[in-house]
């Protein structure tokens, strides 16, 4: 029990604090510089794919609409993933040379609506971007100038929390991608930012191959970008504003469903791993990604380990009565949430996160394929 204990300790504070901290020192230390030029003249085909986004599909496209263009081409396709709620009847009144529809009748899931969509694009760069998510004016040519470098296959953008919409999740949510962002520009400056999020971010449309059903489209095609050979960056700069779900329920959901999918796609490239042919990449990607998913069994291995160790030493017995600490801290602050400043709630942010991981995680290995899905909205 006491290699487990101090194993599980020792990775845990690696991948929640060591990993930031290494990588922030290194990559100010002996990182490339980030000095992308003007934006050059290319075609980009923004795409979204929607199922029942009726309330915010015409607000996006205006949005979209509005996006200042410089030398770029733009066009919007809207793929329908049978929706039932006329969101295809409102995307149509967008419709014309800067908007196509693309209306699947069936509720498929993303990934095959996203796949007849992609059959139509043709242009130089395809921009991914959420319904329910407005894009900064000048993001589109932000995402866009660093492809004069032929070496960059993507570009993330980042994504700023609409805090007054999430309420305590929202502020908590807000926080979890300050932190995402920072540890993004630094593993961007050294091997290549890991991976994208669905909010925001551009590819090359030559690099996007198949799309496998019941993986996290996002990962898999950032993924499929660095399996090409190509690097991806990381531009704070672009940036997409999201509104979080003020359901606690809906959004454990969601994050179920986002890491059983995204494990999956990991193990989909799992051939990314080997650092003898990807260098710092693998580290990064393992680090972000395999043990930031693995935290919940590490924290559950430590804990009992502690509990049992903790007649044995001191520090096994204040180590159990943290942790012990920490998930009743967590689970008061779940039943008191409606009384409590939303700053102290950050404690239980952080473990129901954690426990939607775990179970993301345990539903991919158990062989569940979650295709289909109704999206988190308010």
């Amino acid at each position: 029990m006491t290699v487990i204990f101090w194993s599980s300790v020792a990775i845990l504070v690696y991948t929640l604090i060591g990993y930031g901290v290494i990588w922030w020192v290194v990559a100010r230390l002996f990182g490339r510089a980030q000095e992308p030029t003007d934006t050059p003249s290319m075609q980009v085909t923004l795409l979204i794919a929607a199922h029942n986004e009726a309330g915010s599909i015409a607000e996006k496209l205006a949005n979209t609409l509005l996006l200042e263009r410089g030398n770029l081409t733009v066009k919007t396709v809207v793929a329908c993933d049978g929706c039932t709620d006329g969101t295809a009847d409102i995307a149509r009144e967008f419709e014309g040379d800067d908007v196509v529809v693309v209306d699947c009748k069936d509720h498929l899931g993303k990934t095959h609506v996203m796949k007849l969509a992609l059959e139509a694009i043709s242009s130089d760069v395809v921009v991914f971007t959420d319904a329910n998510t407005a894009i900064e004016p000048d993001a589109l040519q932000k995402l866009c100038r660093h492809f004069t470098d032929e070496k960059v296959g993507g570009v993330c953008g980042a994504v700023a929390v609409n805090k007054t919409r999430g309420g305590w999740l929202g502020l908590a949510e807000d926080l979890y991608w300050r932190y995402d962002h920072g540890l993004k520009y630094s593993e961007s400056r050294i091997a290549g930012a890991v991976s994208a999020q669905g909010s925001l971010y551009a590819v090359r449309r030559s690099l996007i191959g198949p799309i496998p059903e019941a993986m996290a489209d996002d990962l898999v095609i950032s993924l499929g970008v660095v399996a090409s050979g190509h690097r991806l960056v990381f531009d704070p700069m672009a940036r997409t504003i999201e509104s979080v779900s003020s359901s606690d329920s809906k959004e454990f959901g969601r994050r179920v469903r986002s890491t059983e999918r995204g494990w999956r796609g990991l193990m989909y490239y799992s051939a990314l791993l080997n650092p003898f042919k990807y260098g710092l990449y693998s580290l990064q990607l393992f680090s972000h990604k395999v043990l930031r998913r693995l935290v919940p069994f590490l924290f559950a291995a430590a804990w009992l380990t502690s509990i049992g160790l903790a007649m044995h030493a001191d520090i096994y017995l204040w180590s159990a009565w943290l942790f012990s600490g920490f998930v009743a801290v967590s689970l008061m602050g779940l039943m008191l949430k409606k009384y409590l400043p939303r700053v102290l709630l950050l404690p239980t942010f952080l473990f129901m996160a954690n426990i939607a991981m775990m179970r993301g995680v345990i539903n991919a290995i158990s062989g569940k394929r979650t295709v289909v899905w109704v999206p988190t909205r308010d």
